[in-house]
């Protein structure tokens, strides 16, 4: 009976997480979740998360505690370079992509809820799993001492910006097309690499005059 419990709670939280992902928060609602996942029982949504917040809770649980886990495994391994913190810092989410069963949702979960005004993302990236976000915060704060701290916190958020962006639409190609699993293998790599090229690049651009006169 609980094995059946929480089979029926996992997919309830893809259902939400796909839902989210395509049509926005305010297009997912605890019924629809019910019917996306195929339970005759359309309350048990509310049965198993309460509210639509306990819902978007249990989607982002359902990630990033692996995520953030990753993270911090790959931070254990690195060589103190920007290039490997960088890496460290995307590596899992890509991951978390290739390696959910029917397709992935997650980076596309990401960008919907991580902006919405009804629901405060924003504490949960700083509390619930930000130990390996600090640690990344930081290495790159030590590898980067003369940028003022001003710039620097403006430029990890572009950075973090730049990554949940590019994933998610990445994620969103392999996603409505899988008839080009060999080019995308092939791809993989370059999009990786080059997504780092530019996350270093927005991290370690030298300041331009008008930026050093407005600080």
């Amino acid at each position: 009976m609980a094995v059946n419990k929480e089979i029926t709670r996992e997919k309830l939280i893809l259902a939400g997480e796909r839902l989210v992902a395509i049509h926005g928060v305010e297009g997912m609602s605890l019924r629809k979740v019910g019917l996306e996942a195929g339970q005759k029982n359309t309350s048990a949504a509310l049965f198993h998360f309460g509210t639509k917040e306990g819902l978007l809770l249990a989607i982002f649980d359902y990630r990033m505690g692996h995520v953030d886990q990753r993270r911090h495994d790959l931070l254990d391994t690195d060589d103190g370079s920007i290039e490997a913190l960088v890496r460290a810092w995307i590596l899992p989410d890509i991951e978390e992509i290739i390696s959910a069963a029917g397709g992935s949702y997650h980076a596309q979960f990401l960008v919907m809820v991580s902006n919405h005004p009804e629901f405060n993302f924003q504490k949960l990236w700083n509390i619930r799993y930000a130990s390996s976000y600090k640690r990344i915060a930081e290495g790159l704060r030590k590898l980067l001492p003369e940028l003022p701290e001003q710039v620097f916190g403006m430029r990890f958020g572009m950075a973090m910006m730049q990554s949940i962006y590019s994933i998610a639409n990445q994620e969103r190609l392999l996603t409505i097309d899988n008839t080009h699993t060999n080019d995308e293998q092939i791809a993989e790599p370059l999009f990786v690499s080059n997504l780092i090229d530019v996350m270093v690049a927005i991290l370690t651009a030298p300041l331009s005059m008008q930026t050093k006169k407005e600080l």
